[in-house]
């Protein structure tokens, strides 16, 4: 038996195997748009905040679940992580057991994660039952976006991060979930 001929039928693939590689490719580069798509506009949906958004964060008056009071302000002398994140976000939920780690291996470093909650406290305080966090958490509400925005959160878009050194400077923030690594990274800064 031989090879087929270049121009016999048999040599060349049938339309629908055509059609499927053509389907396969243009998802990737789609997906490859996509993702560039995505890194623009994390590029451009952060700016740096200005010294009063901070100083208004830092003196804001937060509820908690438990019928306290949080002011970011007395944790001065520590290396701040604070996150931005919602009962309903499903990106918040997914990064919250990284924060809870991070929290129970850094603690003993002066490193305290602090959750404000853009959202109800009666949501919180159930999803807390639910799932305990296993770090502090202050409650602001949906008023609290105006403020997200100009600490540089242009967007105000969920989950949104700022990581604070023991000196209160601000080294860095992240629109979007973290990953293991970059946590990682963002505590050693803190700490640095």
């Amino acid at each position: 038996m031989s090879a087929p001929d270049q121009d016999s039928p048999e040599a060349l693939p049938a339309p629908s195997a055509l059609r499927a590689r053509r389907g396969w490719l243009l998802g990737l580069a789609a997906l490859g748009a996509f993702g560039l798509g995505t890194t623009a506009w994390h590029l451009q949906s952060t700016r740096s905040p200005s010294r009063e958004a901070l100083e208004t964060l830092m003196q804001h008056t937060f509820d908690t679940p438990d019928g306290g009071q949080l002011v970011l302000a007395s944790l001065r002398g520590q290396a701040l992580i604070v996150n931005f994140w919602a009962t309903w976000c499903a990106p918040c939920r997914e990064e919250i057991p990284l924060l809870s780690r991070l929290q129970a291996a850094r603690s003993a470093n002066d490193l305290q994660v602090v959750g404000i909650a853009i959202d109800g406290i009666d949501r919180v305080r159930q999803y807390d039952r639910d799932t305990p966090l296993g770090y502090r958490i202050g409650v602001a509400g949906v008023g609290l976006i105006t403020l997200l925005k100009a600490l540089g959160d242009e967007q105000g878009a969920l989950p949104f991060s700022l990581v604070f050194d023991r000196r209160g400077q601000l080294r860095g923030q992240r629109l979007g979930i973290w990953s293991a690594a970059d946590l990682e990274r963002a505590a050693d800064q803190a700490l640095a």
